[in-house]
């Protein structure tokens, strides 16, 4: 998932449509991107330096790539995996200062918790960019940007005078989270997996009780009205009733498309599958 933060945070939908970006070359050239070194142990990033792409980007995309990707590189960093194990979630924090001297941040966060076996392996590396991740593995991440490529976001990255890009933190397959959290990323990447564990075990105890399908959906509608804002002060309890109301409306939605046998069978795989705990 994708934030965007600037006085307050939400989640971005991607514009089903293109605009093709001119002159990025030189305004990349009088840009300063600095790229903050991460204390994580073992875990290495790099920006572009004097060159147009981040180091190694051949490598981990190739050298053919579609013109929106290129676009977008000059903002990406490389992230390296040094560690003995692999990296299950990431978040990158992307601060740009206008012409004014107004700056914002661009959080992209990103879990693999649904499918741990795309991880970032020992000894891999990819590239981290705002809204995508791109490697050279066969599965789990982008191999190119698509053609719905947030051309509106990419003007803001274009038009900045500086940007900074730091690592705000990674989880490993342990669960154990690293990283200096400063937009809060360990206190929803902790919610997102437990959430959805819990919401699922509440939605089969109410079944097995014997309450009917018709309360089980009044709750559920409840639980998916209860939605913070998403102010940059979240708490952890806050994190959770967030995720927990994301979760309520998918059921909603499985509940509408195929009825109770389908919405109770989400809940069964939801509780059959490996669930994370994040520490740190």
């Amino acid at each position: 998932m994708t934030r965007v933060t600037s006085g307050r945070r939400f989640v971005l939908s991607i514009p089903a449509f293109c605009l093709l970006a001119g002159g990025a070359g030189a305004q990349v050239a009088q840009q300063a991107l600095t790229v903050e070194q991460t204390s994580i142990p073992n875990i290495l990033i790099a920006g572009r330096g004097a060159g147009a792409f981040p180091p190694g980007i051949d490598a981990i995309d190739g050298s053919e790539r579609t013109p929106e990707t290129n676009y977008w590189l000059p903002y990406a960093i490389t992230l390296s995996n040094n560690t003995s194990e692999g990296i299950v979630a990431m978040a990158v924090r992307w601060t740009l200062t206008d012409l004014n001297g107004n700056t914002s941040d661009k959080v992209m966060t990103r879990s693999l918790f649904q499918n741990l076996e795309y991880q970032i392996g020992p000894g891999k590396s990819v590239a981290v960019l705002p809204f995508w991740v791109l490697t050279s593995e066969q599965r789990g991440f982008r191999h190119n940007v698509s053609a719905a490529y947030q051309p509106q976001e990419l003007r803001a990255f274009q038009n900045a005078s500086m940007i900074r890009v730091a690592l705000d933190g990674v989880v490993v397959a342990s669960g154990q989270f690293a990283g200096p959290n400063s937009a809060h990323e360990y206190e929803q990447l902790q919610a997102e997996s437990t959430s959805g564990y819990a919401l699922a075990s509440s939605l089969l105890a109410k079944r097995d009780a014997g309450v009917p399908v018709s309360g089980i959906v009044e709750w559920l509608q409840q639980t998916a009205s209860i939605r913070p804002a998403g102010a940059t002060s979240f708490g952890d309890g806050d994190w959770s009733t967030a995720r927990t109301s994301q979760e309520a409306a998918l059921y909603l939605g499985t509940y509408k498309r195929g009825g109770e046998s389908r919405m109770y069978a989400r809940a069964q795989q939801e509780l059959e599958r490996s669930h994370l705990k994040i520490y740190r």
